[in-house]
């Protein structure tokens, strides 16, 4: 594909808003954003559950930060808007040739000015940057237990390993010595987070360095293997504002990013506060989104 001509751009207008806005006129009749919307969910699902799915996130993010008071520094925003933009001229680079430049390709393709993909960079960078401190607030909001887990093959096997942790033995040692996989380390688990009940009860009655189990649990090859549970760490959940939990929260997230598993845990509280509705014409098409959601 040729890249994009040196000469100015084609003066095409901005792309008008809204789901009446008319895209084309063809013998007199409107082709519309809302006729666009409709052949996207009916003929390329995919994509129209990709979009959605965004846009559900969007949405939980920012009823999220508003029940939480949760604001992210204009700085911060402007900063991942520009690697957001750096990154979207290498791509233009690399399809359209070394000369290729990303404003001119905007508006002679698609017909936009620079300034407003600049805004949705930074509509998009405002939504990961909240998500990233909703995410970490909601773990000091609940009590929390950090662990690790190292799994048996029968029963007589996790009982003198028991019985060696219980000696002083480091778990991950105990791994390798054993031939055993290396001690699981999940992302701090919330009572929520843990099935069933009574193991959560166990689980949070629990001090730093206490061993728990062995318990048997049914692999996924059928077999049933044993886990013995160390927990590492405990947090109290903490109900303070957020203006006196942002350092906390920045510092967290500057000594670990945010995972997915721990942003998947998220999102299934905040689907829940938000009592989120999955009408009838929007059933299947988010995943995530199941039958149990309201």
């Amino acid at each position: 594909m040729a890249p994009p001509s040196a000469a100015g751009g084609s003066g095409l207008p901005a792309p008008e808003r809204g789901a009446d806005a008319v895209l084309y006129v063809v013998d007199g009749r409107g082709i519309t954003n809302a006729d666009l919307g409709d052949f996207i969910l009916r003929y390329f699902p995919d994509r129209a559950r990709d979009a959605l799915g965004q846009l559900v996130d969007e949405a939980l993010v920012t009823a999220e930060a508003g029940r939480e008071g949760v604001d992210v520094a204009a700085g911060e925003v402007r900063a991942r808007a520009d690697a957001y933009i750096e990154e979207r001229r290498r791509d233009v680079r690399i399809q359209y040739g070394p000369d290729a430049v990303l404003e001119q390709l905007l508006a002679e393709r698609f017909g936009r000015d620079f300034e407003s993909f600049r805004r949705d960079a930074e509509r998009l960078a405002r939504v990961a940057l909240l998500r990233d401190r909703l995410v970490r607030l909601d773990q000091i909001r609940e009590a929390r237990v950090e662990v690790r887990a190292l799994v048996f093959p029968d029963r007589a096997a996790a009982d003198a390993g028991l019985a060696r942790l219980r000696d002083g033995a480091d778990m991950t040692l105990l791994a390798e010595r054993l031939g055993l996989r290396a001690p699981a380390a999940p992302a701090p688990l919330a009572r929520s987070d843990v099935r069933p009940a009574e193991r959560a009860e166990e689980l949070f009655a629990a001090a730093p360095g206490d061993l728990l189990g062995p318990t048997p649990f049914e692999a996924p090859d059928g077999r049933t293997c044993w886990e013995v549970v160390k927990v590492v760490a405990a947090w109290p959940g903490d109900g303070a504002p957020w203006p006196e939990l942002r350092e906390r929260v920045e510092a967290e997230l500057r000594r670990r990013a945010v995972g997915v598993p721990e942003y998947l845990a998220w999102r299934g509280r905040a689907i829940e506060r938000a009592a989120v509705e999955v009408r009838r014409g929007g059933r299947g098409l988010v995943p995530w989104l199941g039958e149990d959601a309201r």
